[in-house]
């Protein structure tokens, strides 16, 4: 899996106290190392940034000569975008293996709604 894009959001309260975002650095690497860039810039996730979009490119083993890839683009809370549908099984798998998709326990919510 290679990391090509990432973009990092600053976020400020807006009306009525949400979070908002008022700046958006992006980088992009073909090599996989777009994370890394952030190092050199003012992005620091621990405070008022956060990732606000991950695009990576998962190289799949194949028996041709060519491996099968797909190009994920990832943003929170809950947007996974891709086109090949052949391998959505495996894709959401590896996403889910890494730790990048966070479970909803349906039944709080109906629970807070009654």
């Amino acid at each position: 899996m290679l990391i090509i894009e990432a973009a990092a959001d600053l976020m400020a309260p807006g009306k009525k106290g949400y979070p908002r975002v008022v700046r958006t650095l992006r980088s992009r690497d073909l090599g996989g190392d777009a994370l890394r860039h952030f190092g050199s810039t003012p992005v620091s996730f621990s405070g008022a940034w956060r990732l606000g979009e991950i695009v990576f490119r998962i190289l799949f083993k194949g028996d041709g000569k060519r491996q099968p890839q797909v190009t994920v683009k990832l943003r929170p809370p809950g947007v996974v975008q891709f086109r090949r549908t052949q391998h959505e099984a495996r894709v959401m798998t590896l996403i889910e293996r890494n730790g990048l998709m966070n479970d909803r326990d349906d039944f709080e919510v109906v629970d807070a709604a009654e």
